[in-house]
């Protein structure tokens, strides 16, 4: 990146090797399923973690930098959508289906996945359609999540009164078929929550052929699957990965997903293809929120309608390809050896794997005192376990702030290190 000054920096390149796979505690021959809660001593540093300090943070949690985003709008024209008479007799009333609804089922077409009738819900953002798939699909037992898995999935779990049953998951390839299956040989779970894009916080792409023996898999077990979608789009490669859903013969796919990870989450428009679910994840949603709002519906329809959304993610897919590039180069300059990195092809975050040594969550809270933010691993995982991990943001390209974090990140736990294993200067 220009204006860095990696270029020209005389000090010998490294290249750390990426995670290995965790395999999840075992007791006997049962799987450790631990609700997930917070210490009330620490409950304010969860707080933190969960809201992040957004643009007054050098290295900012879930969210991209909204720089990179907001050039690349029209807000002038997304008002004038929402305020032109021809859409005034639709804000008036309820339909069943809305623009967004039609602009989506063209999207899901042109990937190869046709929906059924009445199978799209739209919903107030992913969160909302992950967590009414959740209660469609559950009564209180056991979810099979990926290890280490978003927080947010955990709370849900948490929230339900259902218990997290975590699988060994691979940091490049997702999910390890052969555990899962030995996991469903031995006991009864009533559905399993994976991201095959671009895992937060791993990054792992799952193959094409895995996605197809996953579906298949699950569907010999009859376990549903909610497919969490919402990094498909930032993909580096040439073409979208293909959801599982485009696999799923049975309708045993929930697929959710939202614009809020690659054009705004202000617009709180997402939705769940829920499979043969969908009647009862719709009255969930009457029953709680009734229905989404629609001018925001209308105004990313538009969008979607004018080529805009495609223009939009093109670029942005460009920009975190390179920015993330630029990052590990920065990890594997300035952190010490014995480091593991991954390296996705898509989304924007990378999971650190830390000497073991380093506490991740004290070095999260340095961090935090300086205005930079990190996602310990502990965050990512039912028992707290990953505790030398951290999951970064690399969204933010052209942040001047974002080099010196890097820096700043590694030099606040430095001292316990230097003996041992030396810093890159």
């Amino acid at each position: 990146m220009p204006g860095s000054g990696l270029e020209d920096d005389p000090t010998p390149k490294r290249i750390f090797p990426e995670p290995q796979i965790h395999e999840p505690p075992l007791c006997g021959h049962v799987m450790v399923m631990i609700e997930f809660r917070v210490d009330p001593d620490r409950a304010a540093d969860f707080r933190h973690l969960m809201l992040g300090e957004g643009r007054r943070s050098r290295l900012c949690l879930g969210a991209l930098s909204w720089e990179l985003l907001h050039d690349i709008h029209e807000p002038s024209r997304f008002v004038e959508v929402i305020v032109d008479e021809s859409w005034t007799d639709r804000l008036r009333r309820f339909d069943r289906v809305t623009a967004a609804d039609v602009a989506l089922r063209k999207r899901y077409a042109l990937q190869g996945v046709p929906l059924a009738d009445n199978e799209l819900i739209i919903t107030n953002g992913a969160m909302e359609a992950l967590n009414l798939c959740l209660q469609a699909v559950t009564k209180p037992g056991d979810v099979v999540v990926e290890s280490p898995t978003i927080y947010a999935a955990l709370q849900a779990l948490e929230r339900l009164h259902l218990k997290a049953v975590e699988v060994a998951t691979d940091p490049k390839e997702g999910v390890d078929l052969a555990a899962l299956a030995e996991l469903l040989a031995r006991q009864k779970v009533a559905a399993c929550w994976f991201m095959p894009s671009f895992q937060n916080p791993l990054g792992a792409l799952m193959p094409v052929a895995r996605r197809q023996a996953l579906v298949a898999l699950l569907a010999q077990h009859g376990v549903p699957l909610i497919e969490d979608d919402v990094y498909g789009e930032l993909h580096a490669g040439a073409r979208r990965p293909p959801p599982a859903k485009a696999f799923d013969q049975l309708g045993g796919v929930l697929h959710c997903s939202s614009f809020s990870k690659c054009l705004a989450p202000g617009y709180r428009v997402g939705w769940a293809a829920a499979g043969r679910y969908a009647p009862q994840v719709e009255r969930l949603k009457m029953m709680t929120s009734l229905a989404t709002a629609i001018p925001p519906q209308l105004a990313v329809a538009d969008y979607l309608a004018q080529g805009g959304y495609d223009r939009h993610l093109r670029r942005l897919r460009e920009a975190l390809a390179t920015q993330q590039a630029h990052a590990l180069k920065l990890v594997e300059r300035h952190f010490p050896a014995g480091t593991r990195v991954t390296r996705p092809e898509g989304g924007y975050f990378i999971w650190v794997e830390l000497p073991s040594e380093v506490d991740a969550l004290a070095l999260h809270q340095r961090a935090r005192a300086c205005g930079i933010s990190t996602a310990p691993g502990v965050l990512f995982s039912a028992d707290h376990r990953f505790t030398h991990h951290l999951r970064l943001n690399v969204g933010h390209p052209g942040d001047a702030r974002f080099d010196g974090a890097i820096r700043t990140l590694w030099l606040l736990a430095a001292k316990p290190f230097d003996a041992q294993h030396g810093l890159g200067s």
